[in-house]
């Protein structure tokens, strides 16, 4: 499995080790695959390629998230099944989406907004957690790849795009 990531953001390192032992207890290994700029987005698919990767993880940051459409393109030239943080990935063609509602998260910042307007230091705002995730499958893009998706997991998908 590749794992496309911003190594330039702080606390990247720690994902890719966490990534590492998580994929490690199921027998997947990982191959970290980094990108700083959008111009260094095809070596990092090319060298994924070489490395024989066969699925991609999405790492969720700003740079990732800003290049969405270009790492969509390229995970599709090179028949890579990919797996993001946001569903946005899945509606510019991506395959799989799981993450925390967008929202969901912009009401919690609306309220933590208004909170402070009120009155309240930020520093005694609560740190909330998302309740809310969604799950987005492009079946579409699936079909593409000559992906096959078992029909459970299309039924425990919020959202199939066709």
């Amino acid at each position: 499995m590749g794992l496309l990531y911003d190594p330039s953001v702080l606390g990247k390192e720690q994902e890719l080790a966490d990534v590492r032992t998580a994929a490690a207890a199921l027998g997947v290994t990982v191959i970290a695959s980094a990108a700083s700029t959008r111009e260094g987005l095809p070596q990092a698919f090319d060298a994924m390629h070489r490395e024989r990767v066969e699925a991609l993880l999405i790492s969720e940051d700003i740079f990732t998230y800003g290049n969405r459409t270009r790492i969509v393109e390229l995970a599709t030239q090179h028949r890579l099944p990919n797996i993001a943080a946001f569903r946005e990935y899945v509606t510019e063609g991506g395959v799989f989406s799981y993450g925390a509602s967008v929202t969901e998260r912009v009401r919690h910042l609306g309220r933590y907004v208004g909170r402070v307007l009120r009155g309240t230091k930020p520093s005694d705002l609560p740190i909330d957690q998302p309740t809310r995730f969604e799950f987005v499958i492009n079946a579409r893009a699936a079909r593409a790849m000559e992906l096959t998706i078992p029909p459970t997991l299309l039924l425990s998908a919020d959202e199939v795009i066709e």
